[in-house]
């Protein structure tokens, strides 16, 4: 079973509440990887009858958080109306959302059929250039498995860039290395040169020194 999943930035279609949210979890607008989902066309029975929340797109009951009380494609978007769950980490991560610390969703779902974006005509609202987007698809019949509260995408390598620092805006990263492998060495002669000048000993003035023939 091949499972694709999608994150979309959490739009609220209204303030979310003690006890649930709603949330516009799809749009047709082209995502990271250049693709679009067709919202006309989701399969959306099945999901219905196990309408399940879940976190982090974990299968597993105990991340079930939540379940969808409503969901339906309004105004090309699929929205859906989420209750959270009375135990303790389901009211947890109800409240993160509610704070506004968490603020994305991911669908997954098993794919119908799917375009390269490059074969349509230019004129369709789908089409894209294929030397710009030579890879990007459009997807269609799409069956919802389930709808994930998320704080990065299940996919490894955007969870390495949002945990890394971000880059300087016009800076590559050979650029950066260079710079610091520049400014490392200043740095270091900089501390050295305001480090402590250790004081100058004390002559021995004493009897036996003078007697031994030491400077004095």
């Amino acid at each position: 079973m091949n499972v694709v999943r999608r994150l979309f930035l959490v739009q609220r279609a209204t303030p979310p509440t003690d006890d649930g949210a709603t949330f516009i979890a799809s749009t047709a607008a082209s995502d990271r990887y250049g693709d679009v989902v067709d919202q006309a066309s989701w399969k959306l029975d099945s999901y219905k009858l196990n309408p399940v929340i879940q976190i982090d797109h974990d299968y597993s009951a105990e991340s079930t958080v939540g379940r969808a009380a409503a969901v339906e494609v309004r105004d090309g978007a699929l929205v859906v109306d989420v209750k959270w769950g009375s135990d303790e980490r389901s009211q947890r991560i109800g409240q993160k959302v509610k704070d506004g610390l968490l603020s994305a969703v991911s669908v997954g779902f098993i794919p119908g059929r799917a375009t390269r974006r490059s074969e349509f005509p230019a004129d369709d609202p789908y089409y894209a250039d294929g030397k710009e987007n030579p890879y990007g698809y459009a997807y269609y019949d799409n069956e919802l498995l389930e709808i994930s509260v998320v704080a990065v995408p299940a996919n490894q390598e955007a969870l390495a860039q949002r945990s890394a620092p971000a880059p300087v805006p016009g800076l590559s990263e050979p650029d950066v290395e260079r710079i610091i492998s520049r400014l490392l060495p200043r740095l270091l002669a900089a501390r050295e040169l305001s480090a402590p000048v250790p004081p100058a000993p004390t002559p021995d003035t004493s009897l036996e020194s003078w007697l031994a023939g030491a400077p004095r």
